[in-house]
């Protein structure tokens, strides 16, 4: 019974609330003095006061500040009341707008990079914009139609390539290093869309490298196993090209550009170490010498051991090159030397039978099927050239580039051409030995003329 005379007191409290609110109104607004409150803007009023029935509140004296306090404040004040340091209450009008706050100046600045990015010298960060390759003309990639994959020499460094093959091996449509360890004594037997590394019988030789537009001489076990710190770029270029190369792979070429004197050089001296002792050291130093003349040299010293036991190779090299420009003429003369030692074998492979299933054991790692008292792969190769444009107007451009080149090889290995014995544990062996001297002189004529047209 009591709880239902409760539930009926409240539903009736509830029905005379809004009447009783109506003829007892809440109090006016009150001032409390409080000398800690300074600088204190805060809108308040009456829910049932409008700002014409607001009581107008009158500047105080004295060091004492007044807030002003609402209990029933709920939504946003059509004007409001400022508590001022002195403590001084006014209000201000509805028209008066805040004056904007007046940042300090912010000043952005950046170096702008010096380098103008050309088909013929450095790539600024990873992706190229300008290649050469496809047209033999300096232009942008992405008006070339044809597929072009440009590999930077910063990425070369960051990836620590060994060889043209390491270059390119993240290029699309390439396959190379088939050839293992004998990339070590040719080429890196590069195919381009299943086209080229005919090396992978011999040295690793493939027919479709050139060097500055220019071809690189491979025959077989002689060929031109450049050193990939001599280049500033290589770039692949997919498809046929025997228009501007002539004879080629019709899966496309590879370029490498040589590093060559250009505005805004820098000097540099690394040191390396690997597997199996190798050490190395390499400089590429450059210097501007006047306005007309510029100075650039890059070399390099390996010294190490193969995964063949009791395999040793070295190689040297050195590449000055020199350039003269006057603005219309630009001259380019281009010289390297590199030497290769190596006393070890690339025909140095067992047959299946001494690896899987021979009750003998596995053979290990560093087997070695030739002779180290026979075994000798030397190689030499030197080559000077040029690089020559003139501009004759703005539309008339001749060039002209020729390259001089010698290789030598001496060459002796031992090798198998029969399997194992009946007792899986001997191998017949027999020796080769080659001597060969090649002179190659490659020469481009390039005449190029621009022109305008109208809309096509």
């Amino acid at each position: 019974m009591n709880t239902l005379q409760n539930l009926l007191l409240l539903s009736l409290l509830a029905f005379c609330a809004p009447a009783l609110a109506a003829k007892n109104p809440p109090p006016p607004l009150k001032s409390i003095q409080n000398n800690n409150l300074k600088h204190i803007s805060h809108p308040v009023y009456a829910p049932e006061q409008t700002p014409e029935t607001r009581p107008q509140i009158a500047p105080l004296s004295g060091r004492d500040a007044a807030a002003i306090v609402d209990p029933w404040f709920s939504g946003e004040a059509e004007d409001a009341y400022h508590v001022a340091e002195a403590g001084a209450v006014t209000q201000e009008p509805d028209n008066i707008e805040a004056a904007p706050e007046m940042l300090p100046r912010l000043g952005v600045e950046g170096e702008a990079s010096s380098m103008q990015e050309s088909a013929y010298g450095p790539v600024e960060g990873y992706a190229a914009k300008r290649s050469a390759t496809a047209t033999k003309t300096d232009t942008p990639v992405i008006e070339t139609p044809q597929s072009i994959s440009v590999t930077s020499r910063k990425d070369m460094d960051i990836r620590n390539v060994r060889d043209t093959g390491d270059a390119v091996a993240y290029s699309s449509g390439i396959l190379g290093g088939t050839a293992g360890e004998k990339n070590l004594f040719g080429g890196s037997s590069i195919k381009i869309r299943g086209h080229g590394g005919r090396g992978s019988n011999t040295t690793g030789a493939s027919g479709n490298l050139h060097l500055d537009g220019l071809r690189v001489p491979a025959d077989g076990y002689q060929n031109s196993n450049l050193d990939p710190w001599l280049f500033e770029r290589i770039e692949v270029l997919k498809g046929p090209a025997s228009v501007l190369f002539g004879q080629t792979h019709p899966g496309g070429i590879i370029n490498q550009i040589s590093k060559r004197p250009h505005d805004g050089m820098y000097n540099q001296i690394r040191f390396g170490s690997g597997n199996f002792d190798k050490a190395s050291v390499m400089f590429d130093l450059g210097a501007e010498l006047n306005d007309a003349w510029q100075l650039r040299i890059v070399g390099l010293g390996l010294d190490g051991e193969t995964q063949q036991i009791y395999g040793e190779r070295e190689r040297y090299l050195i590449a000055p090159s020199l350039r003269w420009t006057n603005g219309a003429t630009d001259m380019i003369l281009l010289m390297h030397y590199q030497h290769d030692d190596i006393n070890a074998g690339f025909y140095n492979h067992a047959p299946r039978a001494a690896v899987f299933g021979n009750p003998n054991g596995r053979i290990p790692l560093s087997f070695r099927a030739g002779d180290p008292s026979w075994d000798l792969w030397d190689t030499e190769i030197r080559s000077i050239g040029y690089l020559f444009s003139h501009q004759f107007n703005d539309g008339l451009t001749f060039r002209q580039n020729l390259r001089y080149t010698y290789r030598s090889l001496k060459a002796r290995r031992s090798w198998h051409n029969s399997p194992l014995d009946s007792s899986q544990r001997i191998l017949a062996r027999f020796n080769l030995k080659d001597r060969n001297n090649n002179h190659d002189v490659t020469v481009d004529n390039q005449l190029q003329w621009k022109l305008t047209t109208g809309s096509v």
